[in-house]
């Protein structure tokens, strides 16, 4: 799979995802919103997961919370960015604890991947 089929589907996953929370009226989304981000991390290391599905979460939580950087106040703004930057990088840990447990024990590890996101 080539570098530039990978980032479209990280970030058409990330993309599925922020259509899936509101205002937006498409909450089905979520059931499918991490198939491409699955399929783009097949035979990836730790830091292309990690660039990967930090990338598709930032497209999400850019477009699910766009309104929490509209602030008027620059300061808030400035926090509001910095939490989610903070939001993104927990978000990408369990794609990575994935990624490292299929490499050392050539299992599938989606189904802990579900559990620890649904912690998140």
């Amino acid at each position: 799979m080539s570098k530039r089929f990978r980032w479209v589907l990280a970030l058409t996953s990330g993309i599925l995802l922020g259509l899936a929370f509101p205002p937006f009226p498409f909450p089905w989304l979520a059931w499918v919103a991490y198939v491409p981000l699955i399929s783009s991390l097949r035979n990836c290391d730790w830091r292309q997961t990690a660039i990967l599905a930090g990338s598709s979460h930032m497209v999400a939580y850019l477009i699910a919370g766009h309104w929490v950087l509209l602030h008027a106040d620059p300061y808030t703004r400035a926090a509001s960015a910095a939490g989610m930057v903070w939001l993104v990088s927990l978000s990408a840990l369990p794609w990575i604890a994935a990624t490292v447990n299929h490499r050392e024990n050539g299992r599938l590890s989606a189904l802990w991947l579900v559990g620890t996101i649904g912690i998140l």
